[in-house]
């Protein structure tokens, strides 16, 4: 009868689907993504009260909603002061900030271990990865895995498997905001010329774009005017100027290519000085791996 049951679980077991945040055989947690409009959301659970949060490595910290907090403030447990006459703006519209502080919260069996900020009359919660981590031995890796619509924490014992072939970038962050960075080489073919440079590239998840450039880091202001590079400007409707950028025959970065893009290119980051710009979710066409704890990022090449 023992080798019967043993056999049926064996059987059982393989097919069991995944559920928002469940623990796998190997102790990983996965949590399934939603996209839509090029952003990406997943569901979890603070307590008992079930959430949707944007993933989001450009927020500068888990953005809330006032009444949320105000109904679940004891479950939170936050350490919050008061924050008066402060702004804080996601995606050109402004909301006012309630509370800044910082939390230790359980999102299924993973935690979210870092700054939480209190918005009013914010409906999307955001949710910057780069402070989750395993829940039973605080390991912080995170692989993306867009194209598939999956989010993994990774035990470091599991690491070595999911890397096989990939290259490995320096991981590091923003004096302000602390967003993730990479320091790469880029690359950028036009039926003209080319130009490169290294530099440090904020990672954003919440950013539906390949790249953005930023004029107001010196190397790429100076490499755009001694390339007489020519902006192209994208319009709504009403003709209203969004935003400018160049057009790339071929564009290679962390050892991606990418065929007939086009890149933005900024100088309203005011926050973006040190750093030559932005790689947003279009980059994402393969798994992604983030080691918080030992600062690395690994990346499997393309063939595009």
């Amino acid at each position: 009868m023992r080798k019967i049951i043993i056999v049926m679980l064996v059987c059982i077991m393989p097919h069991v689907a995944f559920a928002q945040g469940q623990i796998q055989a190997d102790s990983s947690v996965v949590f399934a993504l939603h996209e839509k409009e090029h952003h990406y959301y997943f569901d979890g659970d603070i307590g008992d009260t079930p959430v949707r949060f944007a993933l989001d490595t450009g927020s500068p910290a888990m953005l809330i909603s006032e009444d949320f907090y105000d109904k679940h403030k004891d479950v939170l447990q936050l350490e919050v002061k008061d924050v008066v006459g402060k702004k804080l703006k996601i995606q050109r519209q402004s909301y006012n900030i309630r509370y800044r502080g910082r939390g230790h919260l359980s999102i299924g069996n993973a935690i979210y271990h870092g700054p939480v900020t209190v918005l009013s009359n914010l409906k999307t919660f955001y949710l910057p990865i780069q402070y989750l981590m395993l829940k039973w031995n605080k390991t912080s890796i995170v692989k993306l895995d867009l194209p598939s619509q999956k989010m993994s924490l990774l035990t470091r014992r599991m690491l070595g498997n999911d890397t096989i072939d990939c290259n490995s970038f320096p991981l590091g962050k923003t004096e302000k905001g602390h967003f993730p960075t990479i320091r790469t080489h880029l690359s950028i073919f036009t039926e003209y010329k080319t130009i490169q440079m290294d530099g440090d590239f904020i990672v954003d998840t919440g950013n539906a774009n390949l790249l953005y450039l930023s004029e107001r880091n010196e190397e790429v202001a100076k490499l755009i005017e001694d390339n007489s590079i020519e902006r192209h400007s994208a319009r709504n409707k009403y003709g209203l100027e969004l935003s400018k950028g160049l057009y790339a025959d071929q564009c290679a970065i962390a050892g991606y290519n990418f065929k007939n893009k086009t890149i933005g290119l900024t100088d309203k980051l005011k926050s973006i000085e040190k750093e030559a710009g932005m790689i947003g979710v279009g980059f994402f066409i393969s798994p992604v791996i983030f080691d918080f704890n030992k600062k690395k990022i690994y990346i499997k090449p393309n063939n595009q």
